[in-house]
């Protein structure tokens, strides 16, 4: 096949010969369609009437047998013992007497039956054997079984094959209903089945029958042995007729030969019929006769082939050479040239591949420098965007973003625009040079529903817009301070979907953007949205987080201002018994420790001197949030003694479990006040509204708040302000 698509010669030569070789393949392929056809046609003809002989013969054998159950079952006999044997105790001298001679008759009739393997009686009652040609097999139940169930609604019923685990092989049962009691049983040999299958007249040498049930098993004994087809035996033709069809067709049969079969459905016996020939046998006259005409063919293409070569050897050394240099311009050798002297088309086609591989030289080193080009703007703009994202302070990102377009892509000028908060004018945040920082300061902007601005129709329609050349656009909106702006581009930002403002770029010639320049800017775009908005929920994080904290801290401080302190104010001195009380003026160096301890932010040991005492003390403020609510100290009896770094670790950690339960303590206390004081209001309410008149109302007001409050004078009363005297 390479040697077919390299070679032009040899095609030029089996191009020539086939003008030869068509005529005759032509008329041999529809020769050998016919005979095939006729051949078919006379194959399937015999093979249905063989499956037709077939399924009349097995048809015939399983009705002639189930004929003679039913003749069986109507003997005398059966009524002179069948209800002793079906209706008496099996220990019953009677039972054994009709046992006896039922045995003989069915024995009798089993030697002049072949085609039975077995007769038994089955009681109506569990399907038990009462008797049976093969005495071994009385006693057994054949409760769940087919052929009995459907037996004793009083017809005769063939089962069809089907394995018995009795027999220990396949069989077909036929039942009948006999002394009106029981069940008269027959197994059939298929040995008769498989002689109807097998004769093999009008099948050739390769044909064959058989028969598969429908769990896909062979029926025939010749082909019991299933060890192949652990799921069944498949083809085309056996799951087509266990469908329900009759047919024929070509298809493999189960050894994977190819073959003409012949199917049908045997729906009295629940089987499918399969007669099949090998397609090789059938159609092996014509294969024959191809041959002879394939020779033919052949000698003719020998003759042909001489006189072709040489013309076509003239018309594909210069096409072979064509095609040499166009191999190593494909493997990037752009410098080659084809050198062809004819001056016929062939000559042309090599002059314009020469052009083609020039121009091709000219455009591979313009795309190498593109791309270089490219992928350096990419990169800057990957780089960017991991700095963009660190910045948090919009003016900072804002500033960033437009430097580095220009500075690193190179841009004329870059500005961002941003609405302001009534989205009616768009504002310059951040513009790149001298020019970007004047139109900052003073302010510019340009109106969103400006009909000549660029910027403003990208805000509007949210969408690029690009002028390969600004002089000549209606709605440009030309800047003094940019006087050679020749091309720009404006790139909305987008937000969530709604455009917080514009990306606007202009290069100094005619044409500067494009299509990479667009979609360069539009990923730059979007990462400026993002770093806009996380700039902004920082600075929202940041402020809201600042407010609670300003909250929490005038919580902590007005909630303990208000806390109510034991009788020594929340203060406690702890002294070892030998310690001497303290004097006055430890007292003194007591309240100077405290004030030193709010004055670290952690335990801290301090140098304390008072009226020409020194001393040494551990203080730890006892803080809860960012607040100190209180302090702790510790002085040891030795004022020169140094504390060591555990010990502070330790008064750090009592400091700290001290605030955590002081605020808890404070916040029951709290709760409980409030607690107290609503059953109060609860109570002084519940007893005002039993008053039964306004003088009872007002009574009872003034003693529940005297009482509640402690109060020596209470007045209460209860008239407008016009009635006061």
């Amino acid at each position: 096949m390479r040697f077919w698509q390299k070679s032009l010669r040899t095609r030029l030569t089996l191009y020539m010969l086939l003008l030869f070789v068509v005529p005759v393949i032509a008329v041999a392929i529809l020769a050998y369609q016919q005979g095939r056809s006729a051949l078919l046609d006379s194959t399937f003809n015999r093979l249905e009437t063989t499956a037709t002989l077939k399924e009349n013969d097995i048809q015939r054998w399983v009705s002639s047998q189930k004929n003679l159950v039913r003749l069986l079952a109507r003997d005398p006999i059966f009524d002179t013992y069948g209800s002793i044997l079906l209706t008496l105790d099996e220990e019953d001298p009677a039972f054994q007497t009709a046992h006896d001679a039922l045995y003989r008759y069915l024995n009798g009739a089993l030697v002049e039956s072949p085609d039975v393997l077995e007769f038994a009686i089955l009681s109506n009652v569990g399907g038990k054997v009462l008797l049976s040609t093969t005495p071994e097999h009385e006693g057994n139940f054949h409760v769940t079984d087919t052929f009995f169930t459907e037996s004793r609604l009083g017809t005769t019923y063939v089962q069809n094959v089907y394995f018995s685990p009795s027999l220990n092989k396949t069989t077909i049962t036929i039942a009948t209903p006999v002394a009106k009691k029981g069940v008269l049983v027959a197994h059939l040999n298929l040995d008769r089945l498989d002689w109807i299958v097998l004769e093999r007249s009008g099948l050739g040498s390769t044909g064959e029958a058989y028969l598969v049930d429908s769990l896909n098993v062979f029926v025939s004994k010749a082909r019991t042995a299933q060890g192949e087809f652990l799921r069944g035996v498949h083809t085309e033709g056996i799951d087509r007729a266990l469908s329900g069809e009759d047919g024929r067709g070509l298809y493999t049969n189960y050894r994977g030969t190819p073959v003409i079969g012949v199917y049908r459905w045997l729906e009295g016996q629940d089987m499918a019929l399969l007669v099949e020939i090998s397609e090789a046998e059938a159609i092996a006259p014509v294969v024959r006769f191809g041959y002879i005409l394939a020779g033919i063919s052949l000698a003719v293409m020998l003759v042909a082939g001489g006189v072709t070569y040489l013309l076509s050897r003239q018309i594909s050394e210069p096409v072979q050479a064509i095609a040499r240099t166009a191999t190593l311009v494909a493997e990037g050798d752009l410098s080659q040239r084809v050198s062809v002297r004819a001056r016929d088309e062939i000559g042309v086609l090599a002059d314009s591949f020469n052009q083609m591989t020039a121009q091709l030289q000219t455009l591979y080193t313009n795309l190498e420098q593109m791309v270089v080009a490219r992928t350096r703007r990419l990169e800057i703009v990957a780089s960017l965007g991991e700095r963009l994202s660190a910045i948090l302070n919009v003016e900072e990102l804002l500033a960033e973003v437009v430097n580095q377009i220009q500075e690193s892509l190179g841009y004329y000028h870059a500005h961002i625009y941003l609405l302001d908060d009534k989205h009616e004018n768009l504002v310059v945040a951040e513009g790149s040079g001298p020019a970007g920082q004047e139109m900052k300061q003073r302010g510019h902007s340009i109106p969103l529903e400006a009909p000549t601005s660029l910027v403003a129709r990208a805000a509007r329609n949210n969408e690029i817009v690009r002028v390969d050349n600004v002089r000549e656009a209606p709605d440009w909106l030309p800047n003094p301070l940019l006087p050679n702006t020749y091309s720009e581009m404006a790139v909305p930002i987008v937000i969530e979907g709604e455009v917080v403002g514009v990306l606007d770029v202009q290069e100094d010639e005619i044409g500067g953007l494009d299509e990479g320049d667009a979609s360069l800017l539009r990923s730059l775009a979007n990462q400026v949205a993002v770093a806009i908005r996380n700039a902004r929920l920082f600075t929202k994080v940041e402020n809201a987080l600042a407010e609670a904290n300003r909250r929490r801290d005038r919580y902590v401080v007005q909630s303990w201002r208000k806390a109510r302190l034991v009788s020594t104010k929340g203060a406690y001195l702890h002294r070892r018994p030998a310690a001497p009380p303290p004097d006055e003026i430890r007292q003194q160096l007591f309240r100077r420790a405290a004030n030193e301890a709010f004055r670290h932010p952690s335990p801290a040991v301090v140098s304390l001197s008072e009226n020409g005492t020194e001393a040494r003390a551990l203080v730890a403020p006892i803080v809860l949030g960012d607040r100190p609510i209180g302090a702790l100290q510790l002085h040891h009896r030795n004022p020169q003694e140094d504390w060591d770094e555990d010990q502070l670790a330790i008064v750090a950690a009592v400091a700290e479990q001290v605030a955590q339960t002081a605020e808890n303590l404070r916040l029951f206390e709290e709760t409980h006040r409030q607690a107290s004081k609503e059953q109060l209001l609860r109570q002084i309410t519940t007893r005002l509204r039993q008053a039964p008149t306004l003088e009872h109302l007002a009574r009872i007001a003034a003693e529940a708040l005297g009482d509640a409050l402690g109060i020596s004078h209470t007045v209460v009363r209860i008239a407008p302000p016009e009635e006061e005297e």
